[in-house]
């Protein structure tokens, strides 16, 4: 049976369907992750998490998510409690209690034991993926919202993506109704939506991560997004600075790079984003493209070179590549151009940010590296961030 302190430090996913994509979002945070949905058989979420494995290894060499094992699981060895909702709250409004015997007459539950392994960084996960109804689920699993997990996932639960009867991520929908009844609430909600940009509306309305490329078809990297409640403090430091043993150095400051910091920069990686930004505040800028190749990779980060500036800045989408490998990459740029100091916006998958320790006390090429983030919950096992999660 999942302890409480398992249930509290977890990850609750309803709607869930294919998306595995918190795994690799989240494991710095969480190593429990909780999955529910009605629309997947046993045999299918098997085959398919395992070749969600296989397609990101690709991507990520040389960082990886492994599969350890899996066994099915009953509903006892999860809880013994039957759904209890919150006093006060109506289920009856959006669904007849008929209808969640009806979607949990075949119920099943499988757990999966995995370890994603970033350079020596190592972690062991377990994925529960349970065949129920989110809303009943969540009430048996958390005592009818007398406890709460770390972080809410609601990425494509509506009835266009997810098949369900209702919205879960709707900032004012039937989860948030059910929370404002609950004694214990998540500390984060993770919510898509389909094409109508962020949504602050609720309790969650304060913006703390946005995520780029989270690998479902009808989002753009502006859909995907984590809220906090206005209430509940993270308690990040907005600046922090290691020094190796070896001549580099780190320094990680929330902020965002202008045009006159670039230009007392050897070399600068920013968002396309930030250059949106730029070129809508200096009409003047003239640009010169080209291409800064990676090699081994078959994407590249797009250059260009303003008339008023004398060192490239390189445009690149970090999440589309590893930590790892990035880190390796610039080093092999900057060794050949004989370069010093990089300044950079955040790179890699969001659960890749203790590498960076790695990093600066290894050997190699003695360099400054300064990455400028914004939202609160980047590099949260580096920032103090109350969220973060001791190895395991």
């Amino acid at each position: 049976m999942l302890k409480d302190n398992e249930l509290h430090n977890a990850v609750f996913y309803p709607a869930c369907g294919r998306d595995f994509q918190p795994l690799i979002r989240f494991s710095h945070l969480a190593r429990t992750f909780i999955y529910v949905d009605y629309c997947i058989s046993e045999d299918e979420i098997e085959n398919d998490l395992t070749a969600f494995i296989e397609r990101l290894n690709r991507q990520l060499d040389p960082g990886k998510l492994e599969l350890v094992d899996s066994k099915s699981i009953s509903k006892t060895d999860l809880t013994n409690r039957e759904p209890l909702l919150p006093p006060g709250f109506k289920l009856s409004r959006y669904l007849r209690p008929e209808e969640i015997r009806e979607k949990l007459s075949n119920a099943w539950a499988k757990r999966f034991e995995l370890r994603r392994k970033i350079g020596k960084i190592s972690r062991k996960l377990q994925l529960i993926y349970i065949y129920g109804e989110g809303l009943a689920t969540y009430s048996a699993l958390y005592r009818g919202g007398n406890l709460a997990p770390k972080i809410l996932v609601t990425i494509q639960s509506g009835v266009n993506f997810g098949g369900n009867y209702t919205e879960f991520e709707d900032g004012r929908g039937i989860f948030a109704d059910f929370f404002s009844y609950c004694k214990e609430k998540p500390s984060v909600w993770v919510r898509g939506t389909a094409g109508y940009g962020v949504d602050t509306s609720g309790l969650w309305n304060i913006q703390i991560q946005g995520y780029s490329n989270w690998g479902l078809s009808s989002y753009d990297r502006s859909h995907v997004a984590a809220y906090r409640r206005s209430e509940y403090n993270l308690n990040v430091e907005s600046e922090k600075k290691w020094e190796g043993s070896h001549g580099r150095i780190l320094h990680l400051k929330r902020g965002e790079i202008t045009l006159e910091s670039a230009e007392n920069t050897v070399l600068t990686i920013i968002s396309s984003t930030i250059l949106r930004r730029w070129r809508q505040n200096n009409s003047e800028i003239k640009f010169q493209y080209g291409n800064l190749h990676f090699s081994n990779y078959r994407s590249s980060p797009e250059v260009f070179q303003t008339g008023n500036l004398d060192s490239p800045i390189y445009v690149y989408e970090g999440d589309t590549i590893s930590m790892l490998l990035f880190l390796k990459e610039i080093e092999k740029i900057c060794t050949k151009r004989e370069i010093s100091q990089v300044v950079t916006v955040p790179q890699g998958f969001e659960d890749e940010g203790e590498i960076l320790l790695s990093w600066v006390n290894g050997e190699g090429l003695p360099l400054k590296l300064e990455i400028m983030f914004t939202d609160e919950l980047d590099f949260a096992c580096l920032m103090g961030c109350s969220l973060a999660t001791r190895r395991a």
